[in-house]
């Protein structure tokens, strides 16, 4: 109790001021203090805890390494006058190197991964100079999101006070890229919103694991026709728990002579319905944190080349794009990073997982060829192509009539969109 009591008045503290509040219902940053909350079926769930669970640990790598695969690009300008700022330091922090420790995959799959668990992602803003001698952000390294108590001043910003530090600090010092939530200073974490939900698939594992130990039956009762003194129940009990206890001893045949029976006292493990409860398992936290259960090794679906791009197609809109909005929109409107009046912005390099299947992309790529919309050039461009001599002007198919754009009549020469479309 003691300790707990420390943990406690030291969360107190962090905070800044006294709230009033019990161990029997602690405010959410206390749990992991305190060892974690223990749900209904009995198993603590922390995000430590959570993630030794196959599925969720699946959900949150693919979705971290998903986005992290995709550049983080820093532009100037907007529609035909937009370019890549790669002569920014935003671009060398964002792009190249977030700090002396993290590749910038490493610093995006980092991020999502904190969204993903804790709710919130922090990092210092580590200030250095650039050649002309202003000051920029120079790093930025993570905070453990356990360490941070957000609140609110009375002009309407943020502060964050840290643990270990003895001043909160305002949000030039701190980035704060919160995920779903509705106070405006926190996100919501997904493990300790659905804690029950885990704590259940905690259980069952942990119940699996057990019945294997003990033996492949479940609890029964070595019964005898006469009573047996003490160290004779003993003994049988051992000798029985040597012959067919553990995962070793699964299916060995069991020599019962004396007089003695055994008599099954729990279901079998067939009759617990587990491999049913492990799809619906699957299912359950797949849809906890948004991602395709045939992503993570559910229930599959009968895939052609057309519906499997179109699966792919969904993923990313579906699963990653809000994930990839958050944290440009959290950049991009950090005042420190993307100082007003400079028009640069980030943003992740997604063409390649947005773009659908080869055959629609054709099809569309043809459509804005027949009306004159596009020229090569561009469509090799989004197709991350070099550009071709030449290809900056719109050339109508050989042979074909100008047509005028919205008439429909216009034809496309097959043999020069296939040139297109196909890498140098």
């Amino acid at each position: 109790m003691a300790s707990k009591a420390a943990a406690v008045s030291m969360l107190q503290r962090l905070a800044g001021r006294e709230e009033r509040w019990t161990l029997a219902n602690p405010p959410e940053l206390a749990w992991d203090a305190l060892g974690g909350n223990r749900s209904s079926s009995g198993v603590a769930v922390t995000q430590a805890t959570a993630l030794t669970l196959d599925v969720v640990w699946a959900c949150v790598t693919l979705l971290a390494r998903s986005i992290a695969t995709m550049p983080l690009i820093v532009y100037r300008g907007n529609g035909r006058e937009r370019e890549r700022a790669d002569g920014s330091w935003q671009w060398t922090l964002l792009h190249e190197r977030p700090n002396r420790a993290f590749a910038p995959d490493s610093f995006v799959e980092d991020i999502v991964a904190m969204l993903n668990t804790w709710g919130n992602y922090y990092a210092e803003k580590v200030t250095a100079r650039d050649p002309s001698g202003r000051k920029i952000v120079g790093e930025l390294w993570r905070i453990d999101p356990r360490r941070v108590k957000v609140s609110m001043d009375g002009k309407g910003n943020k502060r964050f006070a840290v643990e270990g530090e003895p001043a909160s600090f305002g949000a030039d010092r701190v980035l704060h890229i919160p995920g779903f939530g509705y106070d405006g200073l926190y996100g919501l974490s997904p493990i300790s919103v659905h804690r029950e939900g885990l704590g259940s698939e905690l259980a069952r594992d942990e119940w699996s694991a057990r019945w294997y130990a003990n033996s492949a039956n479940p609890s029964g009762v070595l019964q005898t026709e006469g009573k047996l003194d003490p160290d004779a129940a003993a003994r049988l009990k051992a000798s029985w728990d040597a012959a067919h206890k553990g995962a070793a001893n699964i299916g060995r045949t069991a020599v019962l002579e004396g007089g003695v029976t055994w008599k099954q006292m729990g279901l079998p493990h067939r009759d617990q319905q587990y491999v049913e409860q492990q799809r619906f398992g699957v299912a359950r936290i797949a849809r906890i944190f948004q991602v395709p259960p045939e992503k993570i090794g559910g229930e599959r679906s009968t895939y052609t080349y057309a519906n499997l791009a179109a699966a792919n197609l969904e993923f990313a809109v579906y699963s990653l794009l809000h994930w990839m909005r958050r944290i440009e929109q959290a950049l991009k409107h950090d005042e420190q990073l993307f100082p007003a009046g400079l028009g640069l912005y980030p943003e992740f390099l997604a063409e390649g997982l947005l773009r659908g299947d080869p055959t629609t992309r054709g099809q569309f790529y043809e459509a804005l060829t027949r009306v004159h919309a596009i020229t090569p050039n561009e469509i090799r461009e989004r197709e991350n192509q070099a550009p071709l001599e030449g290809g900056d002007e719109i050339v109508p198919a050989p042979g074909a009539p100008k047509v005028p754009s919205g008439d429909g009549n216009g034809q496309v020469d097959d043999e020069l969109l296939q040139k297109l479309l196909t890498p140098s």
